[in-house]
């Protein structure tokens, strides 16, 4: 006989339900893995791919790109690459995010090889790149400063 009083997924009806704090439930709207590991990948990933963006991709379109945020699906098989681009304000915007949407696209490839080799990693996400015109604040605040698009 088991010393358990519930079953397996079963609690107790009069047991208060667990405490969730505003804080990490505001965080956990805007990260979608949870844990340190997940948060801690996705900062390292944000490193790595806003470098890589700025330094070592040679197509023009896809170098106007500013990678703002990675966010990691819970068992970190795809990546969201929310990015925007150096020209945000202008009219023609809306094409141009079109036209550095689909040149990062085509640079989804090199730029896996590149965090695979950067961060010694076995099974790298798959980049899913997502233009923001107007990011919060916040995602612009953590931009590290002396960086920028060329």
């Amino acid at each position: 006989m088991s010393h358990r009083k519930f079953k397996r997924g079963q609690r107790d009806a009069g047991a208060p339900s667990v405490f969730v704090d505003p804080i990490e439930e505001e965080d956990s709207h805007q990260r979608s893995s949870a844990g340190h590991r997940g948060a801690r990948l996705e900062r390292t990933l944000e490193r790595e791919l806003r470098a890589m963006v700025s330094d070592d991709l040679r197509d023009p379109l896809a170098r106007r790109a500013l990678v703002l945020r990675v966010e990691l699906s819970v068992d970190y098989r795809n990546a969201r690459v929310y990015f925007t681009h150096e020209k945000s304000s202008a009219p023609w915007a809306r094409d141009a995010a079109r036209s550095v949407t689909s040149a990062l696209e085509r640079c989804a490839p090199f730029l896996r090889v590149g965090l695979a080799e950067a961060l010694a990693m076995d099974r790298v996400p798959l980049l899913r790149f997502v233009y923001e015109s107007d990011p919060p604040a916040s995602w612009l605040d953590e931009q590290p400063h002396g960086e920028s698009c060329e």
